[in-house]
């Protein structure tokens, strides 16, 4: 949807064909009173006196002024205006949107046009700015994903939105945005009041049917007098007296609106100019505003070889429907936007400190640790964003911190002194344009969503949402009554279609009952009657229930297994189950799918459910429902639907119940299905549909992933972490499936899934021992016992516990070194290294953080002796310069010593000069000269150097 100034108006999709609806103009009346309803779309009645107009609704966004109509009330009545005439979805769905906005506008008012929406009926997918959504449109043209910079310029009604979008392969790069309240608005009231003072008539007294009137005259005679033409205009001074005619020379009218013509030139270049670097090869001109001759002009004497496109007016739609096509199928291209103004936090008045800068790219997360006074017991920031004006910034919202008691839990007095402060914030914005702020201080932190104070609180919501559905009701129910007949036949004519497919189904008491609906709407069309409220609600039901049999009988022949589900697809198996149909004909899937997420919207999901199982053989197709309705399922349609797990199908039916299901009793079904699996199958057995989590599962799952790359040993472990972790709502069905486990193998899995690798029994399979040896070693209480199987693993089996070790994160392997550098360890800690060494990236990035943080782990100095490394050696060289502790200096002097024919001749001398300096010795003639030489011929070493020469000096006076 096009929110604009002046029109509205929406493009969607009809079954692959993209339809553009007549523009409503965005104009509201309401009756003084609020008894009648609301004309929308046109000005009210000229008999009407009484009456309380709205014109250009967008503008009352940015305003905090009390009125007695909201600004998301008002534009609700808009875009219900709009819904009314498009399409009615399918029962029990929303109609889901994207809508377009000023590339100016903030997210206090982004939040403003989204709440409209939503009162009117829509899922709002996404708020998109009006210029990227231009630049979407230009992208799906032919040669439109070509290489190219762009220049989108929409000037309409009530704004000039500006943005510098680069378009390559399959991204679309919003690279710099801008925007002002400039537009065609301001034109009329400039022209109204250059005729008002002309006429000597109060411009606020325009009303009814003078306004109409008016408004009528004001649209020609401004177009012909921007263009430099003369023109007149009438207006009336008082009812039913004649008309004043005002001649309007079109000299003095360009003079007047040149300030908002440069103004909005001005907000081109200022954008065009924030990429420098290159020239845009076309610039997409759109809005009525945009046809002023000044205006392109002087665009086109700034843009000098830069191809103008002129567009028609319905562009911007049409992008915002490409944008919602691509989030809901998540394909056609890469939408990348910039954040329009800075956002950051409020602490003292009018300084704010911006975290966000304009035109980073979205999503953006920034930190910053900052200073203030301690506060008695709570911490508040405010969360501000740049106001439209430059120095003006408004307040998105708040986030507070309940602060402990100050020590000793007394009051502080006025003479006490303030205590200082140190704590930290985050902000998170996403693409949805929504703030997500955590503060912490003192050891404790909060973490909020950050609601804007513009938005409507729930029983705001509830009132308008239930009077803006009604009135939307109401004009859609006062649509002719050849809209019904149409409805009407639709029904017979898919009750015939549904009833012949289903036929050759054996599906024979949904055909009776569909023919006899055909029969009754054939009935109602000659009688010309329309139907009933409870006939249309179980047609609405049997519908779904025979398309959905239709979609569930028609899985035949071979098609691809589903992938694995990764952490995505666990929690929408559907996912999976699209991707491997993708590129096919599986129109079955979509209608499948359709028709259930519809009926889990109802509430109906399982009573759907259970009507058509008993119709369905068995087969594909109830696997299929079972992947699709996997939340929902009771106990005992799983078990219809389940009776093992042998088939890969199977597994991945019975692995989207177990993780998805929000029932227990199903979970637990499908769990003990595929252990009962597990304890029949060889421990070299694949098993296709088991999922592979991207998650942070326990230490234990990354070494079976590495132990058994092939197996279902760790797909099965992540399988049950997945679905017993903490917070899953199922903790307390581990303890009657580890009952279940018959085998060591199952055992020692779901000991590994529920991290207590401590329990896998000692009969367990080797590779399963030897992960949970690695675990107990990395475990903080980690004994000598737990060495000493490291060990004896070495001895035994080296290549295999390397295999283990290097598959460990970055975090998991600076863990066990750290536990390994302690005396007696040393050979294992060598061994440890070596292994560590041969990885890509070798051992600075895991040793250069730990020896920074903790220099005085001798151990490990020693054990990294002769690894040369330009990071260690800088660290080393600073410890010995800074470091007052006795052991980091010995440890980093033991590693600089060791270097020798690792690093050329001079550089090792000079280390060693320096290590015998810092650790007690003197420096002398010889190793002066040797410092001063590195001083002269390192420009790299020259700070130490002189650092060195000063402590010797001091020294030898």
């Amino acid at each position: 949807m096009d929110f604009g100034t002046t029109k509205t108006l929406a493009a969607w999709d009809a079954g692959g064909e993209v339809r553009v609806c007549e523009p409503i103009p965005s104009v509201v009346w309401f009756d003084e009173d609020g008894r009648k309803p609301p004309h929308v779309g046109h000005l009210p009645p000229e008999d009407a006196s009484s009456w309380v107009g709205q014109p250009g609704v967008k503008r009352q966004f940015g305003e905090s002024a009390k009125r007695r109509w909201f600004p998301q009330e008002v534009a609700a009545h808009v875009l219900g205006e709009l819904r009314a005439r498009l399409p009615a979805p399918p029962a029990g769905e929303t109609l889901s949107a994207v809508l377009t906005a000023p590339a100016s506008w903030g997210m206090r008012q982004r939040a403003v046009l989204r709440e409209a929406a939503e009162l009117a009926g829509f899922h709002v997918r996404r708020v998109l700015p009006e210029p990227e959504a231009l630049a979407v449109w230009w992208s799906r043209q032919p040669g439109g994903m070509e290489d190219r910079l762009l220049l989108t310029v929409n000037f309409g009604g009530g704004t000039v939105d500006v943005a510098m979008v680069e378009t390559e392969s399959s991204v679309v790069d919003t690279l710099a945005i801008g925007g002002a309240p400039i537009g065609g608005f301001d034109l009329d009231s400039l022209v109204l009041h250059y005729a008002a003072r002309t006429a000597r008539v109060d411009p606020e007294s325009l009303r009814g049917a003078r306004l109409r009137r008016f408004m009528a005259a004001l649209e020609n005679a401004k177009i012909a007098t921007l263009a430099g033409q003369n023109g007149q205009l009438r207006l009336w001074r008082d009812e039913g007296a004649e008309p004043v005619v005002v001649d309007l020379r079109g000299e003095e009218i360009l003079r007047l609106s040149a300030p908002l013509l440069d103004a909005a030139c001005k907000v081109v270049r200022e954008t065009r100019m924030l990429v420098r670097e290159r020239a845009p090869s076309h610039c997409l001109l759109i809005g009525g505003s945009a046809r002023i001759q000044r205006f392109r002009a002087q665009l086109m004497e700034d843009l000098v070889g830069t191809r103008l496109h002129e567009c028609c007016g319905d562009e911007v739609a049409r992008g915002a429907l490409f944008h919602a096509q691509s989030l809901a199928h998540r394909s056609g291209g890469l939408l990348v936007s910039a954040l329009p103004r800075p956002v950051g936090i409020l602490l003292e008045e009018n300084k704010p400190a911006w975290l966000l800068q304009q035109g980073h790219s979205i999503p953006f997360r920034k930190s910053a640790q900052l200073t203030t006074e301690r506060p008695q017991s709570e911490l508040r920031v405010h969360v501000v964003e740049g106001g439209a004006q430059p120095g003006a910034h408004e307040l998105l919202g708040s986030v507070a911190l309940e602060l402990p008691p100050p020590a000793g839990g007394s009051v502080p007095s006025s003479n006490t002194p303030k205590e200082e402060l140190h704590f930290g914030i985050t902000l998170d914005l996403n693409a949805e344009m929504e703030i997500v702020a955590e503060l912490h201080a003192l050891g404790v932190s909060h973490r909020q969503t950050v609601i804007s104070a513009a938005r409507l609180n729930a029983a705001q919501k509830s009132v308008m949402g239930r009077k803006v559905s009604e009135w939307v009701k109401t004009r859609r129910t006062s649509q002719p009554q050849q809209v019904l007949e149409e409805r009407l036949r639709d029904v017979q004519r898919e009750a015939k279609q549904l009833a012949e497919a289903l036929e050759r189904k054996g599906s024979a008491e949904t055909v009776r009952r569909l023919r006899e609906m055909g029969h009754l709407a054939e009935h109602h069309l000659s009688a010309g009657a329309t139907l009933g409220e409870g006939e249309t609600a179980y047609w609405e039901a049997l519908r779904s229930r025979a398309r959905l049999m239709r979609a569930l009988g028609s899985v035949e022949g071979e098609w691809p297994l589903p992938s694995p589900l990764s952490s995505s697809g666990a929690v929408a198996p559907g996912v999976s189950l699209l991707a491997a149909a993708r590129g096919e004909d599986r129109q079955w899937l979509a209608e499948a799918q359709a028709e259930l997420d519809s009926a889990r919207r109802a509430g109906t999901l399982r009573t759907l459910a259970d009507a058509v199982l008993p119709e369905l053989p068995p087969g594909r197709g109830r696997l299929v429902l079972a992947v699709l309705a996997a939340p929902s399922l009771s106990v005992s349609q799983v078990g219809q639907v389940l009776s093992g797990a042998r088939t890969p199908w199977e597994h991945f039916a019975a692995v989207s119940v177990a993780l998805v299901s929000e029932e227990p009793d199903a979970a637990r079904c499908a769990l003990e299905l595929l252990l009962d699996w597990a304890d029949r199958a060889h421990e070299e057995d694949r098993a296709p549909g088991l999922p592979r989590s991207s998650g942070e599962p326990p230490l234990a799952l990354s070494l079976l992933r590495a132990l058994y790359p092939e197996s279902f040993v760790s797909p099965l472990a992540e399988l049950l972490w997945l679905a017993l972790r903490p917070g899953s709502g199922r903790d307390a069905v581990s303890a009657e499936l580890a009952a279940r486990a018959a085998t060591p193998l199952t055992r020692a899995v779901l000991a590994f899934s529920t991290e207590r690798p401590d329990s896998t029994p000692d009969d367990a399979p080797r590779r399963l021992r030897l992960a949970r040896d690695v675990a107990l070693a990395l475990a903080p209480g980690a004994d000598a016992e737990a060495w000493a199987r490291m060990a004896r693993w070495r001895e035994e089996d080296a290549a295999a516990l390397e295999r283990a070790v290097t598959s460990l994160g970055l975090d998991a392997r600076t863990r066990l070194v750290a536990r390994a550098a302690v005396p007696g360890q040393e050979t294992f800690l060598a061994w440890l290294l070596a292994s560590f060494d041969a990885m890509p990236g070798g051992l600075t990035p895991l040793l250069h953080p730990m020896l920074e943080q903790a220099p005085e782990q001798v151990t490990l100095w020693k054990a990294i002796r002769g690894i040369a490394s330009r990071e260690l050696e800088g660290l080393a060289v600073k410890v010995l310069l800074r470091s007052s502790g006795s052991a980091a200096v010995e440890g980093a002097a033991t590693y600089l010593r060791g270097l020798s024919g690792k690093v050329s001749a001079g550089t090792s001398r000079f280390y060693f000069v320096l290590a015998h300096v810092r650790t007690g010795g003197r420096l002398g003639l010889a190793g002066a000269l040797r410092v001063l030489w590195t001083w002269l011929t390192a420009p790299e070493m020259r700070p130490a150097a002189a650092r060195l020469l000063r402590g010797g000096s001091e020294e030898s006076r």
